[in-house]
C-alpha cells in the first residue's frame, strides 16, 4: 500500500521537525490502559522525509564537548548522511576536534566520525479492551529511539592510541566522568507524534 505521506507535499509541513522528547502528548486520545507498540517508521514515511526530520532533531544534541586536564575533544556539526529503509537505520556524520596543550605549547587536529544505529518508533496509545490497534483517536505519543548506536568509522590523525571508537562510544554512553562525558545515546529520542498522527488521520491504523 502506498504511503499517504509524501515528502514533497504535506508531510514536512504537518510533522514539523523531529524534536527531542517533550512531555506533551496528543490531545483528545481515548482513555484506557496505556500500552506501547513498536513499529518501523519506514512504513509511515519515506526515507527522504525521515532524513529531513531527523536532521533537524539531531542538531539539538550537539556540540558535545569533553575535556580532561590539558586535553579536550569536541564532536560537532552533525549531518544525517543516510536513512535506510525498510527497518529504519541512520548514519550520522560529525566533525571531531582534538586539542592538546601543555604550558605554552598547543596543538590540535581534526577529523570526522560516522555514528550508525537502527531506529524504531514506540507508539504510546490508550488500549481499550486489550486492543492492540493504534489509530488517530487513541495515540498519545510516538517516540523514535536509537536502539544500538555505534561509532562505525573514525578518521582523525595524530591522536593518542586510547582515542578510538570504543572510547568515544563509552563517553557518549555517560562513562569517563573525568572527561565530563554525558549520556548522549540515551537522549537520542525524538518526538515524532505529529508525523505518526498525520499518517493515522488518513483513516489508517497501525
Amino acid at each position: 500500500m502506498k504511503r499517504p505521506c509524501d515528502p514533497a507535499v504535506a508531510c514536512l509541513a504537518l510533522a514539523v521537525s523531529s524534536l527531542l522528547v517533550t512531555d506533551q502528548s496528543t490531545a483528545g486520545a481515548a482513555r484506557g490502559t496505556v500500552s506501547i507498540k513498536r513499529v518501523d517508521l519506514c512504513t509511515i514515511a519515506s526515507a527522504d522525509t525521515l532524513q529531513a526530520l531527523f536532521q533537524n532533531g539531531i542538531q539539538q544534541l550537539f556540540p558535545i564537548p569533553m575535556s580532561s586536564g590539558d586535553e579536550s575533544l569536541e564532536i560537532s556539526s552533525p549531518s544525517i548522511e543516510q536513512v535506510s529503509c525498510p527497518h529504519m537505520s541512520i548514519k550520522v556524520h560529525a566533525q571531531v576536534q582534538y586539542r592538546h596543550s601543555r604550558g605554552p605549547t598547543q596543538w590540535q587536529t581534526g577529523g570526522s566520525l560516522i555514528l550508525g544505529s537502527p531506529i524504531v518508533a514506540d507508539l504510546q496509545f490508550s488500549s481499550v479492551h486489550d486492543s492492540t490497534t493504534v489509530s488517530a483517536t487513541n495515540l498519545n505519543q510516538a517516540l523514535a529511539l536509537a536502539t544500538n548506536p555505534l561509532i562505525i568509522a573514525l578518521k582523525i590523525d595524530n591522536v593518542p592510541n586510547w582515542l578510538e571508537p570504543a572510547w568515544i562510544r563509552a563517553c557518549l554512553n555517560g562513562q569517563h566522568a573525568e572527561w565530563g562525558c554525558r549520556d548522549v545515546m540515551q537522549r537520542m529520542r525524538f518526538d515524532v507524534t505529529q508525523l505518526v498522527q498525520f499518517y493515522l488521520q488518513q483513516g489508517l491504523t497501525l
